[in-house]
């Protein structure tokens, strides 16, 4: 399996909200109402935001339906690439809204493809 086919989105395309600097939002993440601070440079350009109310938290992904579609369908691999986030974003994300390697087709996919890989490996010995 190639790099590309380990960040190919199967689900996509992923369209951002309409917000601009200063929006608030509600964020399915942080379960509260936050305010769109900053937007991404990321290939799937985001919005950034942080807590309105409360202190601590910081800032992070804007996590709206879609995105949170995205988390619950893609592989971890594909939303660090696209979103252009790290290992603990989307393990984060992904543990708030259930998600494991067993219930989300984009791991499975990966998962599959590496025991396909293995087994064709001991297969050949």
């Amino acid at each position: 399996m190639t790099d590309r086919d380990r960040i190919k989105l199967l689900f996509g395309p992923y369209r951002p909200p309409a917000l601009r600097r200063g929006d608030r939002a509600v964020c399915l993440y942080k379960d509260s109402l936050v305010v769109v601070t900053a937007w991404t440079d990321a290939p799937i350009p985001w919005p950034r935001c942080r807590p309105l109310e409360g202190h601590g938290g910081g800032s992070g992904l804007l996590v709206d339906e879609e995105l949170a579609r995205a988390v619950r369908h893609e592989s971890a691999a594909a939303i660090k690439f696209w979103w252009g986030v790290g290992d603990y974003a989307v393990w984060s994300w992904r543990k708030a809204l259930g998600v494991s390697r067993t219930n989300n087709e984009g791991s499975w996919r990966l998962i599959s493809a590496a025991f396909n890989a293995g087994a064709e490996a001991v297969a050949e010995r």
